[in-house]
């Protein structure tokens, strides 16, 4: 099962689970890579990888050098490729994981990962020295070892392959930058190891809560050695490529900044855009580890309309942040807001309607073309503020479920401007919204007809404070010290998260 929003503790029952700090956030068609090559040799035959990872986009039977998503690998650049000098470990295109050499498939999953709200964690241990011959390739997904496969090969014994050679070696994709490749992993990575010359149980990494049968993390604290070419990375802020093994097997980063790295981790989940639902392809690009929404081009007919990928709890006050901006021309709408996911709301993969023109939804309409920011609830304007010039703007979604509230506001230049004189800490001029079991985040991007005029949005939920690197962070946690927003959370409402 895959690890979504769960209740976070530890196996004991306890409030004292580990927790990690960060991930990092991996966006395919940025081309992003972590790489080095080895000065030594170290063991080819055995190693251990284990990592926790979040997809964003799938692979959907696509075509190979967008669709497969790997996360480590290693290949030699020069002579012939053959099973070991080539060497993937990842997400098949038709969403299996899969274990690869150039010319053979030794593992393909048959059951396939296509949650882009969950954390997996994987394990991979690989083992040539050993004389049965399926015991040479193991694969653990949360803690259990897959064993039902549509391919399955088995390396030769003491076979040697590419890992841990004085080739490329690589985090994020396969280092092959030929051809088709070097699929790139689209998505977040959290607590990465590598152990060269060691096989290391999924146990070491992780372990069963014993309330929700969840598997979560748990520090690493075994006493097996890195070996030569191991690594621990914890892609943190301003030491993303940084070993913190002790071996020093530092990581050189290509097209990752700080602002890639994330509070969205295994141990405190939170949403994304849900690439699940049908919407508007044609319309809506996903991009930054479907956090940011590009409109695309126009359809007729049709809005770039997409939920959140968390079902809004059933009590609680929550506060969202979304940086709405203009891609291309004067700009166009973008809209944030709550709707029923019904016969009054927004029903997927309705798109031939703005939201906020169903009866079940209560939002904000900020309209950089005309310059204008909305309120809007059950299909009419409730307030509106005009002359807003600026070509972006961070705005605010504030929701309290218990008193059946929504305030929605814009960047007034120090603070957020709230809408029909609201003021969500006090509780004063929010919107009425009758929430219900299927409440959700809505919002929305556009097109002119012309496809001169587009819209962006970024989505902030706590974890992405730079709005992928267009601001700086403002660094506001929420009351419970949880998230970074860029302005200050009104009092009493939270980060949406895990």
């Amino acid at each position: 099962m895959s690890f979504g929003a769960t209740k976070l503790l530890s196996a004991s029952g306890s409030k004292d689970a580990y927790e990690i700090e960060q991930s990092l956030m991996f966006d395919q068609a940025d081309s992003p890579k972590l790489r080095r090559t080895p000065s030594s040799e170290g063991n080819r035959k055995t190693f251990t990888f284990s990592t926790w990872c979040k997809r964003s986009s799938l692979g959907l039977g696509g075509t190979a050098g967008t669709d497969y998503h790997y996360l480590m690998g290693a290949f030699v650049s020069v002579g012939s490729p053959d099973d070991s000098h080539y060497f993937a470990f990842g997400f098949h295109r038709e969403d299996q994981l899969i274990v690869q050499g150039w010319s053979t498939n030794w593992r393909v999953t048959n059951r396939v990962f296509r949650d882009t709200s969950a954390w997996y964690h994987l394990v991979l241990q690989f083992d040539t020295t050993q004389g049965t011959a399926d015991n040479r390739i193991k694969v653990y997904v949360n803690g259990v070892q897959e064993t039902s496969f549509s391919v399955s090969a088995n390396p030769s014994e003491n076979f040697d392959v590419a890992v841990n050679n004085t080739v490329q070696q690589a985090i994020s994709d396969v280092a092959y930058d030929q051809g088709s490749g070097p699929y790139h992993f689209d998505g977040y990575m959290a607590e990465t190891y590598l152990f060269d010359g060691a096989v290391v149980a999924p146990s070491e990494f992780g372990e069963t809560d014993s309330e929700t049968n969840a598997w979560i993390p748990k520090k690493y604290v075994g006493s097996t050695s890195y070996g030569t070419n191991g690594y621990y990375m914890k892609f943190a802020s301003g030491a993303i490529g940084t070993d913190s093994s002790g071996n020093g097997n530092n990581y050189t980063t290509t097209n990752l900044g700080n602002g890639d790295v994330l509070l969205d981790t295994p141990t405190n989940n939170f949403p994304t855009v849900n690439a699940l639902e049908p919407y508007n392809t044609t319309i809506s690009t996903f991009r930054q580890g479907n956090l940011n929404i590009k409109a695309t081009a126009y359809s007729s007919g049709n809005y770039g309309n997409n939920f959140a990928s968390f079902i809004l709890p059933t009590s609680g006050k929550w506060y969202v942040e979304m940086l709405a901006g203009v891609q291309a021309g004067s700009g166009n709408v973008a809209q944030l807001g709550i709707s029923k996911q019904g016969p009054d709301g927004l029903i997927i993969p309705n798109q031939s309607q703005l939201v906020t023109t169903f009866s079940g939804t209560t939002g904000l309409n900020i309209d950089l073309y005309s310059n204008t920011a909305d309120l809007y609830d059950g299909g009419s304007s409730l307030d509106q503020d005009t002359g807003l010039t600026a070509t972006s703007y961070v705005t605010a979604l504030a929701i309290d479920i218990d008193n059946d509230k929504v305030w929605v506001g814009y960047d007034g230049g120090s603070s957020i401007t709230w809408l029909n004189s609201g003021n969500p800490a006090t509780g004063s001029n929010g919107a009425a919204h009758t929430f219900d079991s299927d409440s959700g985040i809505y919002m929305a991007v556009a097109t002119s007809s012309d496809n001169s005029n587009r819209s962006y949005i970024i989505m902030n939920f706590g974890q992405n404070g730079t709005f992928s690197n267009y601001k700086t962070a403002g660094g506001n946690a929420d009351g419970a010290g949880i998230g970074n927003f860029f302005y200050s959370v009104p009092s009493g409402f939270k980060a949406l998260c895990q």
